[in-house]
């Protein structure tokens, strides 16, 4: 628990020294470093109080969202279907279901497949922007957005990744 907080506190502080360089007048692209950094550090101190955690890929190309774990379902239903993946592998689905989801405190409820042998969860904008969503993404972020309902990601390398974490969970 101690190193937890210890961790915390540290990276307010560098959040803070940040803060005051971009304040002093640094160079832009080493505030946006700052500012991407500072992201990060919160992303690290909600780690701390939620750290069973879920990194989904916003990738607009995909049809529905994907799951690899089956743990995170609430419902679930046995299907047998294929999909196809970018490098033209097609994969099994092997399910589908409802899956509870908490972003930044606020559990959501997101049909997904499920896919085990896909490398990573994936969030498909393309299919809230069928339901009659929205997704934005710039170089800092992205945002999805759909029935008063919002989603923020950050990049991680050329990827957008939006971070859940377990409902069931309670901050600690």
């Amino acid at each position: 628990f101690f190193f937890n907080f210890f961790r915390s506190i540290k990276l307010v502080l560098l959040f803070l020294l940040f803060n005051v360089l971009q304040t002093c007048g640094v160079r832009a692209e080493l505030v946006q470093t700052a500012t991407q950094f500072a992201c990060a550090a919160q992303e690290a101190a909600l780690a701390t109080f939620y750290p069973e955690k879920l990194e989904m890929i916003a990738d607009p190309g995909a049809t529905g969202h994907f799951m690899t774990e089956k743990r995170w379902f609430k419902t679930y239903q046995p299907i047998e279907r294929s999909v196809e993946i970018a490098d033209g592998k097609r994969l099994k689905i092997l399910g589908e279901g409802d899956c509870v989801l908490r972003h930044r405190g606020t559990n959501y409820r997101i049909r997904c497949f499920y896919c085990p042998d896909m490398k990573n969860p994936l969030f498909s904008p393309r299919k809230v922007c069928r339901e009659g969503g929205s997704y934005y993404e710039c170089g800092s972020g992205c945002e999805v957005s759909k029935d008063g309902t919002r989603f923020y990601g950050y990049p991680v390398g050329k990827q957008m990744v939006i971070r859940f974490h377990h409902p069931d969970e309670e901050a600690h």
